[in-house]
């Protein structure tokens, strides 16, 4: 196993992931061994390719592709996050880059710990469930993140009132207790429950959009957070179904306790008051 220069790179061995346009399954085991047994500042490459059933990646490692193309991965059978990252304190960041999520259950992205993380490159699509939740950290960045679901426009004004779950995308982003935030340039698309839910969090989120949800297109519930050049639309999904989460779908709501700061938002085409 060859380490190279200060970045100690763990290389992983195998072919290129993409043969005549179809994907090739990885070895989902070996990567998750090297990710097992590296050490913080470590940097643990892949091939580009289609690995099934999830992958953890320990506090202050990186995972990221070995060249072109993404590491896809898929939730297993248990539901189990499609990919879960965990940091602590004094370990440096804890990275990925270069991803592509399919999440069926559960949550495609799960984040804790009281460290600082960093996703970058990031493509998510969920079927059921959530996005990308994150909970307790000192400092997260999220840059180049897409969140969208399978629902097409016609689903989406076809969900009744039992909006679940175990039934269909639910929230795209969910933070909760993070101390840090950074964010740029998210994209969140088509989720049955609302767009983002950040709680008790502070920070920034510059550029992207969140379109055609049914609930909120935002919430920000205590803490503080700043939003630069955002734009929120299509929210009015809710109004048809008369609301069923008994909330107006407005495009950012700030809730009692939140402090928050925007320039150049844009909230267009939501159901509630903007």
């Amino acid at each position: 196993m060859a380490r190279i220069s200060r970045s100690r790179i763990l290389s992983l061995v195998a072919i290129a992931a993409l043969a005549q346009g179809c994907e090739e399954s990885g070895d989902t085991a070996e990567v998750q061994a090297q990710l097992d047994a590296a050490s913080p500042g470590d940097v643990v490459t892949a091939p580009a390719a289609l690995y099934e059933g999830g992958l953890a990646v320990p506090p202050g490692v990186t995972l990221r592709p070995d060249g072109e193309g993404k590491i896809e991965i898929t939730t297993g059978d248990e539901c189990l996050p499609a990919l879960r990252l965990t940091t602590a304190a004094g370990s440096g960041r804890t990275l990925v880059s270069g991803l592509q999520i399919r999440s069926r259950c559960g949550a495609a992205v799960l984040i804790k710990g009281d460290g600082e993380a960093e996703v970058d490159g990031l493509q998510m699509t969920v079927t059921v469930g959530y996005g990308l939740l994150a909970q307790g950290l000192s400092k997260l960045a999220l840059s180049n993140v897409s969140a969208t679901s399978e629902l097409t426009e016609a689903d989406l004004g076809a969900i009744e009132y039992d909006i679940v779950p175990d039934k269909h995308p639910m929230v795209a982003l969910g933070l909760s207790k993070v101390a840090d935030a950074q964010i740029s340039g998210m994209q969140i698309h088509g989720f049955a429950g609302n767009g983002a839910v950040v709680s008790d969090s502070s920070g920034l989120w510059a550029g992207g959009a969140i379109t055609d949800t049914i609930g909120v297109g935002l919430i920000i519930a205590g803490g503080s957070f700043r939003l630069e050049d955002v734009d929120v639309r299509g929210t009015d999904n809710c109004k048809a179904l008369e609301c069923p989460h008994n909330n107006e779908p407005y495009g950012v709501a700030a809730l009692s306790g939140s402090f928050v700061e925007s320039v150049g938002v844009t909230l267009v085409e939501n159901g509630g008051p903007g």
